[in-house]
C-alpha cells in the first residue's frame, strides 16, 4: 500500500500492491491514533476484492471516539492491539465497552508482562 499523508490526521491511499481479490485482508500498523489511514487502507483493500478485513496494531490509542468511528464502518471483522503505550492504558481504564456487532477488540493486558521484566 502506498500513502500520502496530508497532515496529522489526513492520509490518502495512492495505490495497493497486492492482488487481494477473493482473500481474506489483515492490514498491520505499529499504531493506531484515529483511524484515518486505516480505514482508507480498509476501503481501499475492499475496492481491490478483500472478501475481510482485520486489523492488528502494536499501539491502539484510540482518543475520543475514534474506536466507534473504526467499528461504525463496518469494514472490519476483528481489530487487536495491545496496551502497551501509555496513553493506551490511561484510556483503557475509563474506556468504554466496543460494540461486540460492530467488530471485535480484542486487546490483551501487556503493559504488567513488560514492567516486570524492565524493571
Amino acid at each position: 500500500m502506498f500513502k500520502r499523508r496530508h497532515d496529522g490526521e489526513r492520509t490518502e491511499i495512492t495505490a495497493i500492491d497486492a492482488q487481494v481479490a477473493g482473500k481474506p485482508v489483515i492490514l498491520y500498523d505499529d499504531m493506531i491514533r484515529t483511524g484515518g489511514s486505516l480505514i482508507g487502507a480498509a476501503r481501499a483493500y475492499q475496492r481491490a476484492g478483500a472478501v475481510s478485513l482485520a486489523a492488528v496494531a502494536t499501539h491502539g490509542i484510540f482518543p475520543g471516539d475514534a474506536l466507534h468511528k473504526l467499528q461504525a464502518t463496518g469494514l472490519f471483522s476483528a481489530i487487536a492491539c495491545t496496551d502497551s503505550h501509555p496513553r493506551a492504558r490511561a484510556r483503557g481504564r475509563r474506556r468504554r465497552r466496543p460494540d461486540p456487532a460492530a467488530g471485535r477488540l480484542d486487546r490483551p493486558l501487556l503493559a504488567p508482562h513488560l514492567a516486570g521484566h524492565v524493571l
